[in-house]
């Protein structure tokens, strides 16, 4: 049975607007103040502050050393994150995802950071291929995979499965 070991990234990594990195724990303010938004204000800051901890402890110990949660900051704000999973049949493959908070999205910013991930991922861990899931519903989702140069693989009632190779 081979160990999964986690992939040697070289973080932080710089787009235009975006630096990408792995969360630590004085995220912690960052991501409390992201949990404030989300929930308009009306949980108590130190119940959030703590979710806050809880929620970055989890990334740091429970998640397998090939799933990656990678924050996401513009002009030193948290602005998303996203995540790569690598396929457990493929193992130059990954699978992405991306948040961005509400306040952010339409500014391209899942994009910018989707293009220099795929960047990364290859020139560093030999990836050759990036796959993601979009919920029919989350139009601005789909234009990010058009925009990054994803392909559809598969489409159902619900979900269109897209691919990119690099």
């Amino acid at each position: 049975m081979t160990t999964l070991k986690p992939p040697t990234l070289p973080f932080p990594v710089q787009s235009d607007r975006l630096i990408l990195r792995p969360f630590v724990e004085d995220d912690a303010v960052h991501v409390a103040k992201r949990m404030h938004e989300y929930h308009d204000g009306i949980l108590p800051e130190s119940f959030l502050l703590q979710e806050a901890r809880n929620y970055l402890n989890y990334l740091r110990t429970q998640h397998a050393p090939n799933h990656l949660t990678i924050a996401m900051f513009a002009d030193d704000a948290l602005v998303g994150e996203i995540d790569a999973k690598q396929h457990a049949d493929d193992r130059r493959a990954w699978n992405i995802g991306y948040r961005v908070m509400p306040k952010h999205q339409g500014n391209r910013f899942a994009a910018e950071g989707v293009e220099a991930l795929k960047d990364v991922f290859k020139t560093s861990v030999n990836a050759t291929r990036f796959s993601a899931n979009v919920a029919n519903w989350n139009a601005e989702s789909l234009a990010v995979m058009n925009r990054t140069g994803f392909s559809v693989t598969y489409t159902d009632k619900d979900v269109t499965y897209f691919e990119c190779r690099l």
